[in-house]
């Protein structure tokens, strides 16, 4: 049974990899790169499926863990799982940026870097007018001045969510309560993987 509210719904969720440090002298260096990623979806409940069914199948190995992370999986159901993404009817962005080769302005302030990236995908998955109501899901990684003012820079920055007459909503919260979150972690992670040339694989 299908709610008939959700049909002119599309979902859009936004993870990051890497970090916002630049300080390279560090004993624990940052990242060299950071990535920004969105999954754009109608069918939210798709991606509850993905994550519901990767937790069955290592139900035992996962009771101690509090989130489905790129991170924290085999390389195995790392494929499975994106293996399980690609098939869906979705579309997926992505931005990165080498962080030894960022200006000076950005690595003083990083937040404006993550703000500027952002603008960048954004543009990206709005290639075509809105047509429906939209929810854009971030994970909360702010404090909520920062929310705001990131919220206010990218609708000031894309023309597409101002003009026009359909509900949008931007949402912040932890990763573990949202499964399109961890999906996007798992795009994210691929990604990482294939520019660092460490593993091709979960990319191709």
């Amino acid at each position: 049974c299908v709610n008939i509210l959700e049909l002119n719904l599309m979902y859009i969720f936004i993870d990051e990899s890497g970090d916002l440090g630049f300080d390279f002298s560090k004993k624990g260096k940052p990242s060299d790169f950071f990535i920004v990623g969105a999954l754009k979806v109608k069918d939210e409940k798709s991606l509850n499926r993905i994550i519901k069914r990767h937790r069955k199948r290592v139900k035992k190995k996962m009771e101690e863990k509090k989130e489905v992370k790129f991170s924290n999986t085999s390389p195995e159901n790392r494929k499975r799982i994106l293996r399980d993404i690609a098939s869906l009817e979705i579309e997926i962005f992505v931005v990165y940026i080498n962080k030894h080769n960022a200006y000076g302005y950005i690595k003083d302030d990083p937040v404006r870097m993550y703000s500027y990236l952002l603008k960048i995908l954004v543009e990206k998955c709005f290639y075509e007018a809105i047509n429906e109501d939209l929810k854009i899901v971030f994970d909360r990684s702010f404090s909520n001045v920062q929310q705001e003012v990131l919220e206010l820079y990218l609708k000031t920055q894309n023309e597409h969510l101002l003009q026009t007459k359909f509900k949008i909503d931007m949402l912040h919260i932890p990763s573990h309560e949202s499964k399109g979150l961890l999906c996007v972690d798992f795009v994210c992670g691929a990604v990482l993987h294939k520019i660092i040339g460490k593993n091709t694989a979960y990319f191709d």
